[in-house]
């Protein structure tokens, strides 16, 4: 979206009607370094990638426009997301030498180019999502883009962590409604548009409901989602309960989810049935001064990638639960490519929690008012072993060690700085071919966050 295209737009909502809108805004932005050496898991090979060090910026805004205590508009903007701090700097010619003058002696910094036209107005802001509702005597009714969050994150995720970097979204019409505490919510969607005149869209129907007061909320959604086209007819249905429950200074929090399907992929692959369960628990407790969780997840894998059984789960890419491990691609390596950064040739592990069985026990002690002392320690496993690692041996992600401390002081303002290190497992020391013999080294890393928001 350009500038002037944003400012229309605003100005659009906002003086549409004589009898002006209430205007309000959410959002954060938020400042996100990171530091790995290194994460080609081998410090000996010529393609080491070495000391990787990059810092980002994150900008999220939520304006709510209020027409009537009825009807409303809201919108998600995302600016400068995931941009690289020194990206873009801009040279110019000298007119008198026609010489580019060299980005040294300069100090601009442009934002990324909307669309493939260079020639066209710079800018970096994406209208990620917007809807509008209304309310009615029989309940709320939503439609347009909406955020998708359910539970814990671990299937639906709106991407607005301190970690994320994605978010999920569908294109809904949803109907919902509260009867006596009990939430009840049913909605359509549309997450694939094909051509217009054939029938090879992906399009989903759920329905949801969920009982929810100050100390316990607890609900089940189901989903029935269905893809078609030339060479994919594919029905997908998920079914997934989540809990949080808070009784004093003990808190129970947890979420299942289960996904089945038939059918045929992209690709040829036909007659594939699917079956994968997720699931996490959190267990709490919380004083003035400590508050100590233990997370213990599951996500099923497939011992034999070969045939047309799907036994994987794989988890929302913005539920994290570390720094290093399912956060980083590993081991990636240095690109001999030219204008290629890294090569992801012999990476083992990508960016998301799949097929594994983990175990995290987190501390965190309050040293002064506002300051707080974080400790915590990763363990995860294969849930499935595929018949190719199991001999030799290769069952263990590894471990991850996570220590650091966060700042809350100030109001609106999040401030963190973590210490971590990553001992790879047998799935990675294990590793053989005609080119590699093992990745052992540990990962060193680091990561500064700071956020404000309103």
């Amino acid at each position: 979206m350009k500038p002037f295209q944003f400012a229309l737009l605003m100005s659009s909502l906002c003086f549409a009607d004589a009898n002006a809108a209430e205007v309000q805004f959410d959002g954060f932005y938020q400042m996100r370094g990171r530091l790995f050496d290194t994460l080609s898991l081998d410090r000996t090979i010529d393609a080491n990638e070495g000391l990787t060090w990059y810092v980002q910026h994150r900008l999220w805004l939520r304006p709510k426009f209020f027409v009537t205590d009825k009807v409303a508009l809201f919108a998600d903007i995302r600016g400068l997301d995931g941009v690289v701090w020194g990206d873009k700097p801009q040279s110019w010619i000298d007119p008198v030498t026609q010489v580019a003058v060299p980005t040294i002696f300069t100090d601009d910094l442009v934002p990324p180019v909307d669309g493939a036209d260079s020639s066209s107005a710079l800018s970096n802001l994406t209208l990620q999502r917007v809807w509008g509702e209304f309310h009615t005597k029989i309940g709320t009714f939503k439609f347009g883009r909406q955020p998708l969050h359910w539970g814990l994150g671990l299937w639906q995720n709106d991407g607005l962590g301190t970690l994320a970097d994605y978010g999920d979204s569908a294109d809904r019409i949803s109907w919902e409604h509260t009867f006596q505490g009990i939430w009840i919510q049913a909605a359509a969607d549309v997450d694939a548009e094909g051509l217009i005149n054939q029938t090879d869209d992906t399009t989903a129907f759920s329905l949801a409901g969920a009982y929810r007061s100050e100390r316990i909320t607890g609900g089940a959604q189901l989903q029935y989602k269905r893809s078609t086209g030339a060479d994919t007819k594919f029905n997908l249905f998920t079914a997934d309960a989540a809990f949080d429950i808070h009784l004093g200074i003990v808190g129970v929090a947890g979420e299942v989810a289960v996904q089945a399907g038939s059918g045929d992929l992209e690709g040829g692959i036909n007659g594939v049935k699917s079956l994968g369960i997720g699931s996490v628990l959190d267990l709490s407790v919380k004083t003035d001064k400590v508050e100590a969780h233990v997370e213990a997840g599951v996500a099923t894998g497939d011992g034999d990638n070969t045939d047309t059984k799907l036994r994987t789960f794989t988890f929302d890419r913005d539920y994290n639960l570390g720094i290093v491990m399912f956060e980083q691609p590993m081991p990636v390596l240095q690109s001999s490519v030219p204008g290629e950064d890294r090569s992801y040739a012999a990476t083992l592990t990508g960016d998301s929690v799949s097929n594994v069985m983990f175990l995290k026990p987190k501390v965190s002690y309050q040293i002064l008012p506002g300051f707080f002392a974080d400790v915590s320690f990763l363990a995860a496993r294969t849930a499935k072993v595929p018949t190719a690692q199991k001999t030799p041996d290769r069952r263990s992600y590894g471990f991850e060690i996570d220590a650091g401390l966060h700042y809350s002081g100030i109001d609106h303002v999040e401030l963190s700085g973590t210490f971590a290190t990553f001992i790879p497992g047998t799935l990675y020391r294990n590793f053989t071919d005609d080119t590699f013999q093992g990745f052992k080294a540990p990962v060193f890393g680091g990561q500064l966050m700071a956020r404000i928001k309103f």
